[in-house]
């Protein structure tokens, strides 16, 4: 059975997981569906793997399937195995799903101006 990292890479590849993530995750992702695809495209059933999995992203068993390709091919070259791993760390450092804040200040906070992030509130807020 396939680790959950390459289980998540192949649910990310095949899924729809590009519509939580900001416009840098969704670059970092196609970047690694790309690495992933051009690993595999010299090995017939993981190219396969890939291809079922993308025509039919919501099956389990085809990410399962596509999970235990790139798990072997991870095996077979450790430096895929890096560019994996870090490619998909930086995809989850992207992810504006839920759970996930992602505050933005541009331009100057000065001369009495007051920023206010904040997560999950419960009860009353009173800014003053």
């Amino acid at each position: 059975m396939a680790d959950p990292i390459s289980v998540a890479v192949a649910a990310a590849i095949a899924g729809k997981v590009a519509e939580s993530l900001t416009d840098a995750g969704k670059r970092l992702l196609a970047a690694l569906r790309q690495r992933v695809q051009d690993k595999l495209k010299d090995d017939p059933n993981g190219l396969l793997a890939l291809l079922s999995a993308t025509q039919d992203p919501e099956n389990p068993d085809r990410q399962v399937e596509l999970a235990e390709a790139v798990e072997a091919a991870e095996a077979a070259d450790p430096a895929f195995r890096t560019d994996v791993r870090e490619l998909w760390k930086q995809v989850r450092a992207e992810s504006t799903g839920p759970g996930t804040v992602r505050n933005t200040i541009r331009g100057d906070v000065r001369d009495g101006s007051t920023v206010v992030q904040a997560g999950h509130i419960t009860g009353d807020i009173n800014l003053r």
